[in-house]
């Protein structure tokens, strides 16, 4: 995926377009494309297909790949079915781009790793690309978020 656009500044292209008309009036449109997170390697994107609601709101689904590496941590993961980006409209012209993904994660096997663990559960991973506030955040657990 190459090119400038982004959404909340996360990577993103479009390759489908579509507008539903009956007797000749619009009632529904829509696009596809895909996504890129930024904790995930440059080349791996996911694949998102959007509705365009009514008042000019969007409403986002983002089918996760189900095993992914994530750089950041030089390690391997395995995303949930349950993980999910969400892309909201805030004010006229802002995009914000929320990710919650869960999953397992394997520090083991990379030559770059010196963790040897498997198998390591994590729930509510929140990523968010707001930018007054961006960050990374385990829900549920005391302290665990981080600034990027």
């Amino acid at each position: 995926m190459n090119g400038g656009s982004t959404i909340g500044g996360w990577r993103f292209s479009m390759t489908d377009l579509n507008l539903t008309f009956v007797r000749n009036r619009p009632v529904g449109a829509g696009f596809k494309g895909k996504v890129h997170l930024p904790i995930l390697k440059k080349e791996e994107d996911w694949l998102y297909e959007a509705a365009i609601l009514p008042g000019g709101d969007y409403q986002f689904s983002v089918k996760p790949e189900t095993k992914s590496t994530v750089d950041l941590w030089v390690a391997e993961v395995a995303f949930d079915k349950t993980s999910f980006v969400q892309i909201q409209k805030v004010g006229d012209k802002d995009l914000v781009a929320t990710a919650v993904l869960n999953g397992k994660i394997d520090f083991a096997g990379n030559k770059n790793s010196i963790i040897d663990m498997k198998d390591i559960t994590f729930k509510g991973l929140s990523i968010s690309s707001e930018k007054s506030n961006p960050i990374v955040m385990v829900h549920g657990a005391r302290q665990a978020w981080m600034c990027m």
